[in-house]
C-alpha cells in the first residue's frame, strides 16, 4: 500500500510516505501540517499510547502548525450490531483507474470490555 501511495505522490509531487510506529517516531524535522487519517488513532487502545503519539506529533509541529486527525465516533446502536459477520458495503465500493472495480466488505466486531 505504501509503495502505491508513494508512486502516486511522486507523480503529483505532493507527499512522502513513511512506515513507522505512530506511538513513538522521530522524522528529524518540523512540519506545518500533520494529519492522522482513516481512524488510525482508534488502533491505540491505551491512554499511554495516545499520549505518546501526541507527544511525538508535538515534537514535529513547526510554530503555527496544524494537527488534524480523523476518528469515527459510533453510536451505541451501531456497536450493538457489530456481530463479526462479513457483509458487502456497496456504498463504499468504487472504481480504481488502475485496478478496475473494487468491492468493499466489512466484518465489524465490538469488544465492550476494551
Amino acid at each position: 500500500m505504501l509503495a502505491a501511495a508513494q508512486r502516486k505522490a511522486n507523480e503529483r509531487g505532493v507527499a512522502e510516505w513513511l512506515q513507522g510506529d505512530m506511538r513513538a517516531f522521530d522524522l528529524g524535522g518540523a512540519f506545518d501540517f500533520v494529519f492522522i487519517a482513516a481512524n488510525s488513532l482508534l488502533h491505540l487502545h491505551e491512554a499511554e499510547e495516545l499520549v505518546s503519539c501526541f507527544r511525538s506529533v508535538r515534537r514535529h509541529l513547526a510554530p503555527g502548525a496544524r494537527f488534524v486527525f480523523d476518528v469515527f465516533n459510533p453510536s451505541v446502536r451501531l456497536l450493538a450490531g457489530a456481530d463479526g459477520v462479513r457483509r458487502s458495503q456497496e456504498s463504499l465500493s468504487f472504481t480504481d483507474p488502475e485496478r478496475g472495480s473494487v468491492s468493499v466488505d466489512v466484518a465489524e466486531i465490538y469488544d465492550a470490555a476494551r
